[in-house]
């Protein structure tokens, strides 16, 4: 018999590993994050865009930072038990920024985030005129 998954980070790599697809519709505060779990969700996705056009009233065009983004996951993570990933745009900086945005984000509760490989200044990923980093400097941001 295995021990239980205890932090969200085990929680979902052991939905992950389940077969099928994991479902992770968008949560912006407290209140979504346990709708979603009060649904039958068993993971939530906290988006840039939607942090950006909450919290802000502004678009997803770099005005958010990690440290935001950090803030209110914090919030969210303490209101549900669903692990939740993260949007961590394009790790807010070069590969040192990214390990900082990795470690914020963890002590927020998060169970995973996803980085952009866009140039700065960045755009929305729905948004048209965006450029990628070289493939060096993509892979520093994760390794």
């Amino acid at each position: 018999m295995t021990a239980p998954a205890t932090t969200a980070a085990d929680r979902l790599r052991a939905l992950l590993a389940e077969p099928g697809c994991v479902q992770a519709p968008g949560v912006f505060d407290a209140v979504s994050a346990r709708l979603l779990e009060r649904a039958g969700f068993r993971v939530g996705h906290l988006s840039g865009a939607i942090a950006s056009a909450v919290g802000l009233g502004l678009p997803d065009l770099g005005y958010l930072h990690g440290s935001d983004v950090a803030a209110l996951a914090e919030r969210i993570t303490a209101a549900t038990t669903l692990p939740v990933i993260a949007d961590a745009d394009t790790g807010y900086g070069n590969a040192l920024h990214a390990r900082r945005t990795a470690e914020q984000y963890a002590r927020a509760g998060l169970a995973g985030l996803h980085l952009e490989d866009q140039v700065s200044p960045k755009r929305c990923g729905h948004m048209a005129g965006k450029d990628v980093i070289d493939a060096d400097e993509a892979v520093g941001k994760v390794c």
